[in-house]
């Protein structure tokens, strides 16, 4: 079975090296947790690496899994979740686990899958005759663009178009009529592949809405990005020459009549050839003044937009009159013309500026008056649901109802009235209720981040607070949300809720649901958010949890020594999302004993309402992002708990640092006698079992 996932962690470019140490211990690290996760499938036998190579800065890993026979090989289907499940060391990319079964009569270096009879002859790139359906597919693979891949005539286009057409044709083998697919072009945003597919004739064609559902649903080896998808028929009644793949990109000319190649646009739709302010020539009349910026007037709706381009950003993008600003202006605005010339009233579109995250687009929609605005919930279906040559990151849209009685040119969105003291930066007092709240937003960290005092500080703090307090202001009793802090792994975000007291303070569990469900600007990771209450009655300003007074009297929560014979001791091992520092590796390091502090006084705090806990000890950061080896400490063995019960208690306790979903593992570890300090025999790069296997022949 082929099987691939990527890895969140940074690519070496020694990893493309099978001979090189980087990618040998790599491979067998991968190797042994797969190999650990199927090994109750019955028949298995052994993993192999295959590749390691980098798409958007992650490791995607090319695997083989090997049975004992054909029949023992599990369903592609099953995977996923068994890989997700088992294997917590591997910070695997949430979705981006793949698997097929594979043919072994080959030579096993061919490895290649078997494709369907009714497939054999996909390799043709012969374009569809006039007896032939066809239908137009377009979607973005989630790898870097090579300037060679817009050339049909270089290996790596004619290399990716194989690997596509191969998976293609596998995803609809099974569909009546089909014949083959064609690639007939790449080109960037991530990768932008626009293909042809050939059916044996045009009540053969399925509907175009059923093609994104079976191409997700189905296991590719294609890293597609999700809601990229579209697809259309098109027409082959005109001759087939118009619509050849085989002929170079400049021949494939889209001023050809449009019916040769979508029916469903105008010709001036389609050509890319004409400038930008030439394409939108399909508007209905009452959007024909859409090139218009003028800002809404007082009696106008208008109504803010917001989402992310998949396209790498350019500096020049930030300045209004540059040429770059102009040209994508020009093209959003068409584009977004077209998708709302249909909503009653709409009047044109106003880009206000573009910004780096991929390319953060802010918009304003104006309306003949307020009651044409649209409800805000009703424009990312429309958007997302609608063809555009626009490529819209899946999630990234959002729209607010904005006022336009102030002077136009403020157009600022109207905040509700309990959120009208949010500017407020006051820690909770003894009175009122807290909760911590963290999330990752999906932006480039910029090390100005880090000064609460700098203009980006502000300015970032300032749009979070905003939305977040937009997000909380139904919440009874909420009452304000503070920035504490931003650090780098995207942009992590501390923040403080306040509520007017403790009983307000809503269920932990509930807050990452309401955040993810509510329309806001802010583009936050999938699966980064946790929230867990906290106490207000210390000094408002600490913001910390009450530990019991067994952990705050006891002095020995803050000593390094090892556990001795009468203690029970815990093994814990998990990984921290920020960037690892080779520094890390040496214990007597500055980065080391800062980080060691961080990390001890947050598992103390997590562990002090266990009986008998003691105190928590580092043994080790290695990289990978930041894997951390402990020792908790108890005071007799029978006080250790279950290893079962540990990751949940992390993953709930944890404030001001960023554990890995899924990287925590815990394990009992009994202790035979005094041991030497653990700077004494620090080994960085040796399994925590060993380490503690050491302390005790030491002891002995």
């Amino acid at each position: 079975m082929s099987l691939q996932f990527s890895l969140n962690q940074t690519f070496n470019s020694d990893l493309s090296n099978p001979s090189s140490l980087e990618f040998k211990t790599l491979a067998a690290k991968v190797t042994s947790e797969v190999n650990k996760a199927f090994a109750k499938s019955p028949g298995f036998r052994r993993s192999i690496v295959r590749s390691f190579r980098q798409v958007s800065g992650s490791v995607v890993t090319n695997m083989t899994l090997v049975f004992d026979n054909q029949t023992s090989v599990p369903s592609s289907s099953s995977v996923p979740a068994l890989l997700t499940s088992s294997s917590p060391s591997l910070n695997i990319l949430s979705g981006s686990i793949s698997a097929a079964a594979v043919t072994t009569t080959t030579p096993a270096a061919a490895v290649t899958t078997t494709a369907p009879a009714a497939a054999t002859t996909s390799a043709s790139t012969d374009p569809p005759s006039s007896s032939e359906g066809a239908m137009s597919l377009q979607f973005s693979l989630n790898q870097t663009f090579n300037s060679d891949l817009s050339n049909s005539s270089s290996s790596e286009f004619k290399n990716l178009a194989a690997k596509v057409t191969s998976e293609v044709n596998k995803v609809f083998a099974k569909t009546p009529g089909f014949r083959r697919s064609i690639v007939k072009s790449f080109r960037s945003g991530s990768v932008v592949t626009n293909m042809i597919l050939v059916f044996d004739n045009q009540t053969s064609v399925p509907s175009s809405s059923s093609v994104p559902a079976l191409l997700t649903s189905s296991s590719t080896s294609l890293n597609i990005l999700s809601g990229t998808i579209s697809a259309a028929a098109v027409n082959t009644t005109p001759p087939a020459a118009a619509v050849n793949t085989t002929a170079p990109a400049a021949a494939v000319n889209t001023t050809a009549p449009a019916a040769a190649v979508n029916t469903t646009a105008p010709a001036a739709a389609v050509n890319t050839t004409a400038p930008a302010a030439a394409v939108n020539t399909t508007t209905p009349a009452a959007a024909t003044t859409s090139a218009s910026t003028d800002p809404p007037s007082s009696s106008e709706g208008a109504m803010s937009l917001q989402f992310s381009l998949n396209q790498t950003f350019n500096s020049d993008l930030s300045n209004s009159s540059s040429s770059e600003f102009k040209n994508l202006a020009a093209k959003v605005t068409s584009e977004v013309n077209k998708v709302f010339a249909k909503t009653p009233g709409f009047r044109r579109s106003i880009v206000k500026s573009f910004r780096s995250g991929s390319v953060v687009t802010d918009m304003i929609l104006v309306f003949d008056k307020q009651s044409s605005v649209p409800s805000s919930s009703s424009v990312p279906a429309l958007l997302t649901s609608s063809s555009t040559s626009l490529n819209i990151l899946s999630g990234s849209i959002s729209a607010a109802a904005v006022t336009t009685t102030p002077p136009a040119a403020a157009v600022t969105t109207t905040a509700p009235a309990a959120a009208t003291t949010s500017a407020s930066t006051d820690p909770p007092s003894s009175s009122e209720g807290a909760m911590s709240l963290q999330f990752s937003l999906n932006q480039t960290f910029n090390s100005d981040l880090s000064n609460s005092s700098s203009s980006e500080f502000k300015n970032l703090a300032a749009k979070v607070t905003s939305e977040v307090n937009k997000v909380f202001a139904k919440t009874p009793g909420f009452r304000r949300s503070i920035v504490k802090s931003f650090r780098s792994g995207s942009v992590v975000t501390d923040m403080t809720l306040v509520f007017d007291k403790q009983t307000s303070v809503p269920s932990s569990s509930s807050v990452p649901a309401l955040l993810t469900s509510s329309s806001t600007s802010l583009n936050i990771l999938s699966g980064s958010i946790s929230a867990a209450a906290v106490t207000t009655t210390p000094p408002a300003a600490a913001v910390t949890t009450t530990a019991p007074a067994a952990a705050t009297t006891s002095a020995a929560v803050a000593s390094p020594d090892p556990p001795s014979s009468s203690e029970g001791a815990m093994s814990l091992q998990f990984s921290l999302d920020q960037t690892f520092n080779s520094d890390l590796s040496n214990s007597s390091s500055s980065e080391f004993k800062n980080l060691a502090a961080k990390v001890t006084s947050e598992v103390n705090k997590a562990f002090a309402k266990i009986p008998g806990f003691r105190r928590s000890i580092v043994r080790s950061f290695r990289s990978g992002s930041v894997v951390t080896n402990m020792i908790a400490v108890f005071d007799k063995q029978s006080s250790v708990p279950s290893s079962s019960s540990v990751p949940a208690l992390l993953t709930s306790s944890f404030t001001s640092l960023s554990l890995i979903p899924g990287s925590i593992s815990a394990g009992s570890s009994t202790s035979s006698g005094s041991a030497p300090r653990p700077t004494a025999f620090s080994q960085a790069a040796l399994p925590l079992s060993l380490a503690l296997l050491m302390v005790q022949l030491l002891a002995s």
